[in-house]
C-alpha cells in the first residue's frame, strides 16, 4: 500500500495524457506550481501515453477518458498491465457509473470530473497514496437509485466492506481482521450477494451512496 507521508518525501512524478493540448498543458503548469509534484512527461494520444508510462514508469498517471484512437479504458488497461504499480486517476466530463465501472475495472484508483476544482485532484491523489480509491461526489447525485440498506450487512460484512472499498486485497483484509484468506473470499460473496453488486466498482459505489466510505 502507498503511504503519502512517505511519497511527501520526494516529488511525486506524474504523467499526463489527454487530447486536448491547452488542457494538458494547463493542469501541468498548475500541478508544478502549486504542487512539490514533477511532471515526467505529457501525452495527446493514449498510444504515446502507454509508451510514456512504460518508459518513465511515474507514481501517478492522470488519464483523459474520451480520446481519438486508443481511448482511456483501453490506455490504462495496458498501463496497468506493463507497470502495475502504477496509479491512475481518471479525468472526463462523463458524470455516469457506467464510465467510472469501465475505469476502475482498467485498473484507475480515481475518477475525477473536469469540471472541479483543482483541489480535488490534491485530495484524490492524497487519498490513494493511503490506500483508499477516490470517486467524485457530483457523480453520486447523478444516480437516484436506492441502494439496499446497510442494515442487511453484518458487522463483520460493513468491516469487509470497508476494507475492499479502501483498496486492500484479500490478503491484507485477512490479516487486519485476524481471519482466512477463504473466510474472506466468503464474506465478498455474501456482500454481493446481499447487495446484488457483481463487482468492487459496484460495492465503491455502493459505499459512497450510503456513507461508508467518504470522499
Amino acid at each position: 500500500m502507498n503511504n503519502y507521508n512517505t511519497f511527501a518525501l520526494k516529488p511525486l512524478r506524474i504523467l499526463i495524457i489527454d487530447d486536448h493540448i491547452m488542457f494538458l498543458e494547463g493542469l501541468a503548469a498548475v500541478l508544478e506550481q502549486t504542487t512539490q509534484w514533477q511532471i515526467v512527461a505529457q501525452a495527446t494520444s493514449g498510444e504515446e501515453g502507454v509508451k510514456l508510462a512504460i518508459q518513465h514508469r511515474p507514481d501517478f498517471v492522470i488519464l483523459d477518458i474520451s480520446m481519438p484512437g486508443m481511448g482511456g479504458v483501453e490506455a490504462a488497461r495496458l498501463i496497468r498491465r506493463h507497470v502495475p504499480e502504477i496509479n491512475i486517476i481518471a479525468i472526463s466530463m462523463h458524470d455516469d457509473f457506467h464510465h467510472v465501472e469501465q475505469m476502475f475495472e482498467a485498473g484507475a484508483k480515481g475518477y475525477i470530473l473536469k469540471k472541479e476544482a483543482f483541489s480535488k485532484l490534491i485530495i484524490a491523489v492524497k487519498m490513494i497514496c493511503s490506500g483508499k480509491s477516490y470517486i467524485s461526489a457530483e457523480i453520486e447525485k447523478t444516480d437516484s437509485n436506492t441502494p439496499p440498506s446497510p442494515k442487511l450487512l453484518s458487522i463483520r460484512e460493513h468491516e469487509v466492506l470497508q476494507l475492499l472499498v479502501d483498496s486492500n486485497k484479500t490478503s491484507q483484509i485477512a490479516k487486519q481482521l485476524n481471519i482466512s484468506i477463504k473466510t474472506v473470499e466468503t464474506y465478498r460473496s455474501r456482500l454481493m450477494l446481499k447487495l446484488e453488486i457483481d463487482n468492487l466498482p459496484g460495492l465503491i459505489r455502493y459505499a459512497i451512496k450510503v456513507g461508508i466510505t467518504t470522499l
